[in-house]
């Protein structure tokens, strides 16, 4: 039991795979209930009805679909948005274009120059320190193929996710990016990037 406290990941696995598994009990047995058309006895357990109803139900035909009472419910997860989550889209894309894309020798500060208007103070700190998309000497060009908002962070940060393609020396790759955009100076900017 000792080992379950010292690491904390496969714990968080063990529990996620018991709420996984009850959840899949209740499921099961909601459609089994629902499939047996049976109905719920005083004490919780399904028991067979009991009461004949007035007239037979018509015959189900082979291509007929089940109603909505026969379905078991499937949960949704709704991300949550700012209703804003457009001009946040808007400032990923322009970010990416001038991030992924960088000239032969570009130095950092010119990198910090070309993505300013698009990110915030710390990062922009961070970026005037060294780093940037590509490697140095050799000149790349990125492209946004897609861009999905996953919801906000639990400390309200905005988590988009890119798909992009980058062409280094001739050879193109595809990647995922991770951007987190956290709200500075009345709008959405790009607080973190990971590559």
């Amino acid at each position: 039991m000792r080992w379950l406290m010292e690491r904390p990941l496969p714990r968080l696995s063990i529990v996620a795979a018991a709420v996984a598994l009850v959840v899949l009990v209740v499921v099961l047995l909601r459609s089994h209930e629902i499939g047996s058309g049976g109905r719920p006895a005083s004490d919780g357990r399904t028991t067979p009805a009991s009461v004949p109803s007035a007239s037979p139900p018509p015959p189900a035909s082979p291509t007929a679909t089940p109603s909505p009472q026969q379905l078991a419910p499937v949960p949704t997860i709704t991300p949550e948005l700012p209703s804003d989550e457009a001009q946040a889209e808007a400032t990923t894309i322009k970010f990416l274009a001038v991030y992924l894309t960088d000239p032969a020798g570009d130095t950092p500060a010119q990198l910090q120059a070309r993505v300013r208007p698009f990110d915030t103070d710390a990062l922009d700190t961070r970026m005037g320190q060294g780093g940037g998309s590509g490697t140095p000497g050799a000149a790349s060009t990125g492209v946004v193929n897609s861009l999905l908002s996953t919801g906000l962070a639990p400390d309200g940060r905005l988590v988009l996710v890119a798909n992009v393609s980058i062409t280094q020396s001739g050879v193109s790759s595809s990647r995922y990016v991770e951007l987190y955009l956290a709200r500075q100076h009345g709008a959405w900017r790009v607080d973190e990037v990971s590559l």
